[in-house]
């Protein structure tokens, strides 16, 4: 694969504006209370412990109302119990600065390569090398991220191999009453964009998945789609799921 290395650009890339803003707050049940229950923003996700990072901080994303599927956030808050106390009298020049970092969005990926062409040359250094950081910059990083990619593949095609000889009572296998999907909620890491993205769905289901095909949605389907379909096969009454709009009848038996 090959590819292609942007030209310098004369100027900075204008952004379309902000992507997420993150602020760090002294109390994050006293701060979540205000974003949600006073502006009325929506929690869409919190961080949790995993085995790489036991120990996270307490952080937690909200996101406001759009047209078509929800942000992964506006705002987020991380909770910093050291910052120091508000002043008595608020004003807003001239007060203690608590935001954590400001995210931007560029138009589409070209403008991102371009600006980071642009950044580059005028000496921003880009060391830090994260799972997360590199999906920024693919280009740079193309190799390691295919090592990645090809671990968590495999590792998915091993557990699957591994439930394909657990045996059941009625002759199937543990592989034959299950679903597992593997995939990823954004289909281009570089612009948070969520479209085309890329499933596998594994697993019979207890005989209601049809197995072997591939399916392309139409575009606008929405992710919850997909959840909307395998909680009604695994018998949940549901008629909707967040923002879905109906069931991928393609991949029913």
């Amino acid at each position: 694969m090959t590819v292609r290395t942007p030209e310098v650009p004369s100027r900075a890339v204008t952004p379309s504006g902000l992507n997420h803003l993150v602020l760090n707050v002294r109390d994050l049940e006293e701060s979540h209370r205000f974003w949600t229950e006073i502006l009325g923003f929506r929690q869409v996700g919190e961080l949790h412990a995993t085995a790489e990072r036991p120990n996270p901080p307490k952080m937690r994303f909200y996101s406001g109302e759009r047209d078509g599927p929800p942000h992964h956030h506006d705002i987020a808050l991380v909770e910093n119990t050291e910052l120091p106390e508000p002043p008595e009298k608020w004003s807003m020049f001239g007060g203690a600065n608590a935001i954590n970092h400001i995210a931007i969005t560029l138009p589409d990926r070209e403008a991102w390569l371009a600006q980071l062409a642009f950044m580059q040359d005028k000496g921003v250094k880009f060391g830090r090398r994260v799972d997360h950081g590199m999906t920024h910059s693919p280009d740079q990083h193309l190799e390691d991220l295919l090592k990645l990619d090809r671990f968590h593949v495999s590792a998915f095609a091993r557990l699957l191999e591994r439930m394909d000889t657990i045996e059941e009572a009625n002759g199937t296998t543990l592989l034959d009453n299950t679903m597992f999907t593997l995939g990823a909620g954004m289909g281009d890491g570089t612009t948070h964009q969520y479209n085309d993205l890329p499933l596998v769905v594994a697993g019979g289901g207890g005989g209601t998945m049809k197995l072997g095909k591939h399916v392309h949605c139409k575009t606008g389907t929405p992710l919850a789609n997909l959840w909307l379909t395998q909680l009604q096969s695994l018998g949940v009454e549901r008629e909707s799921y967040a923002d879905s709009t109906g069931t991928l009848t393609e991949i029913l038996a």
